[in-house]
C-alpha cells in the first residue's frame, strides 16, 4: 500500500527566481544617554577674620626706602604747591565772588596787610612769581657810602588770593653777604628767582633746594645793581649803576650763571645838557623792556634822558680799556630834566612806557612818537616807583612820599582815580617800591623805607577788563598830539 513519507535526500535544486533575505545585526540609531554625577549648586559660606594684616605682617621702619620716599614727597610737595598756586590766582569765580561786606563800595581798595620785617632796613625791592602765590622782599641797609656790612635776609612770603599774608611771617629765608638791591622772579619757573647787591653780585635761588644760593654772578667790578630783567627763559640781564650793562645765560639743567656779553652806555651817544659830570660815564637808574622787543632794553639815567639799548648789538667801544665792552645805545630821548627813578613797560602793550623823575612828573610814552609824552601827569611829590596792572589796560600805579596814586590814562588824563594815604604816627612814610601782582592784577604791594610791607585787594574797577578797553588802550600809541 501506499504511505506518505519524505525521502531523505542530499540532492538540491536552488531556485532560480526567488532571492534568499540576508539578515545582519544592527545597534540602536541613538546616541549613548551620558549620566554625570554633580555636586549640589549651592552657595558655600565661610567664617573669615577681619580683613586687616597682622601686626607681624606690616613693614618696620628698617624695611622703608627712606630715598625713595623722600624723592617722592619732594616731587608730591612740588606739585601739590603748584596746584594751590593755581587756585589761589584763578579768576573763574570772579563774577560770583565777592570779598567785604555787602554794603562795601564797588571802588575801594582795601588794606589787607600790613607787616615789619626788620627794624632798621628798608624794603628796597619785592617782587611777585609768574603765579602770583609768592612774593619776593628784598631788603637794604639804605645808602650805602662804603663797602656794605649789612647781612639782610631775602624773605618769601606766601599770598593768597584775597591779599592776607598766609601765616603773617616769611614762608622763606635766604641769607646775603649783602644788601640787596634788586630782585627779579622767573617768567616761567615759580621756584626760581634772582637777586642783585648792592656789591654787583647776581645770586640765584631754587626755593624748592633749600636756602642757600645756586650760582653767584660776581665780576671786578662793585657798581649796584639797579635793575634784574629776564629777557627770556634763559637771558638775564643785569643793569649796574655806572652805566654797565651785563647779560647773563642760565644753565638750565645745572642752575647756573655764565657772563656772555658785556655793554656800556657810554655818554658820547648823550646830548651835551645831559652828559655827567664824570667823564665818560652815565648813570643808570632803572631799566626796563616789553616782550614784544626781548632784544631792547628802555634804560632811565641820572640825567633825565631815557636810553634805548640794543643787547644784540656787535659794536665794540674802543674806550673799553682791557675789557671787551659793546656799545648798545641805540636811540636817547630827553624826557626829563632830573634823575629817572623808574621805567615801566605795559605788559598789555609793550610799544607804551612810563617813567618817573625826580622832577615830579609822571609821562605816558609811544614808541611811536617817543620825544613827546602821550600824557603828563604833574605830581606833588617826586614818584619813587610805578607799576601797570597786569590785567587792567590803562591802570598804572606809583609809590611816593606817604601815598600810593592810581591812575587810569584811559578814564582821567589830568589826575589820579585813587589816593591811597600811607602813614604812620602822624609820618608820610617814603614808599620806596610798588608792584602789581601778576596774572591777576587783584593784589598791589609796596614797601617802605622803614622795613614795612603793604599789600592791599583792589576792587573789580580796577583788576577787571574788557575788549573795548584793550583796543582804546592800544590806539593810544597813535594818539600823540
Amino acid at each position: 500500500m501506499f504511505e506518505d513519507r519524505t525521502a531523505e535526500s542530499d540532492a538540491d535544486f536552488p531556485s532560480s527566481w526567488k532571492q534568499e533575505l540576508s539578515v545582519a545585526e544592527q545597534e540602536i540609531q541613538t546616541d549613548e544617554c551620558k549620566v554625570q554625577d554633580q555636586e549640589s549648586q549651592s552657595t558655600e559660606f565661610a567664617s573669615i577674620e577681619v580683613q586687616t594684616i597682622t601686626v607681624e605682617e606690616t613693614a618696620s621702619p628698617d624695611t622703608l626706602d627712606m630715598d625713595a620716599l623722600a624723592e617722592f614727597v619732594n616731587k608730591a610737595a612740588l606739585l601739590i604747591e603748584e596746584e594751590l598756586d593755581l587756585i589761589a590766582t584763578s579768576r573763574a569765580f570772579d563774577t560770583i565772588m565777592s570779598y567785604g561786606d555787602e554794603d562795601e563800595e564797588e571802588n575801594d581798595v582795601t588794606l589787607v596787610n600790613t607787616i615789619e620785617v626788620v627794624d632798621g632796613l628798608s624794603i628796597s625791592d619785592i617782587d611777585w612769581n609768574n603765579t602770583g602765590g609768592n612774593l619776593v622782599v628784598g631788603l637794604s641797609g639804605g645808602e650805602h657810602v662804603e663797602w656794605c656790612t649789612h647781612l639782610p635776609d631775602l624773605n618769601i612770603y606766601r599770598v593768597d588770593r584775597s591779599g592776607t599774608i598766609v601765616g603773617g611771617k616769611p614762608q622763606q629765608r635766604f641769607n646775603l653777604p649783602s644788601c640787596i638791591s634788586q630782585v627779579a622772579a622767573h617768567p616761567s619757573d615759580p621756584q626760581l628767582l634772582a637777586a642783585g647787591t648792592v656789591t654787583g653780585e647776581i645770586l640765584l635761588f631754587k626755593m624748592d633746594r633749600g636756602e642757600n644760593e645756586l650760582s653767584i654772578g660776581q665780576v671786578e667790578s662793585h657798581a649796584p645793581v639797579v635793575s634784574l630783567l629776564w629777557m627770556s627763559r634763559v637771558n638775564l640781564l643785569a643793569c649796574h649803576s655806572n652805566g654797565i650793562l651785563r647779560l647773563w645765560i642760565l644753565d638750565t639743567k645745572k642752575y647756573t650763571l655764565s657772563l656772555t656779553k658785556t655793554f656800556k652806555v657810554s655818554s658820547k651817544h648823550m646830548p651835551k645838557q645831559f652828559k655827567s659830570l664824570r667823564s665818560g660815564e652815565v648813570g643808570v637808574r632803572h631799566a626796563s623792556f616789553s616782550q614784544d622787543e626781548p632784544d631792547r632794553a628802555i634804560i632811565g639815567t641820572e640825567s633825565g634822558a631815557v636810553v634805548l639799548a640794543d643787547i644784540e648789538s656787535e659794536l665794540i667801544l674802543t674806550d673799553g680799556g682791557d675789557e671787551e665792552l659793546y656799545d648798545p645805545v641805540a636811540l636817547v630821548y630827553p624826557l626829563h630834566t632830573a634823575p629817572i627813578n623808574c621805567i615801566a613797560v605795559s605788559p598789555i602793550d609793550g610799544s607804551i612806557f612810563a617813567t618817573t623823575a625826580q622832577d615830579g612828573i609822571l609821562n605816558i610814552i609811544s614808541m611811536v612818537q617817543p620825544t613827546m609824552p602821550v600824557i603828563s601827569y604833574q605830581m606833588d611829590t617826586p614818584p619813587n616807583y610805578c607799576d601797570w596792572s597786569s590785567i587792567k589796560p590803562g591802570v598804572i600805579g606809583v609809590a611816593s612820599t606817604g601815598a600810593v596814586y592810581i591812575f587810569d590814562v584811559l578814564q582821567n588824563k589830568s589826575a589820579a582815580i585813587h589816593k591811597i594815604n600811607v602813614s604812620a604816627r602822624n609820618l608820610h612814610l617814603p614808599l620806596t617800591v610798588l608792584k602789581f601782582s601778576k596774572n591777576d592784577g587783584l593784589r598791589l604791594s609796596a614797601g617802605d623805607k622803614f622795613g614795612r610791607i603793604y599789600v592791599w585787594r583792589l576792587p573789580p574797577i580796577l583788576s577787571t577788563s574788557n575788549i573795548h578797553e584793550n583796543a582804546q588802550f592800544q590806539s593810544m600809541v597813535f594818539n600823540v598830539e
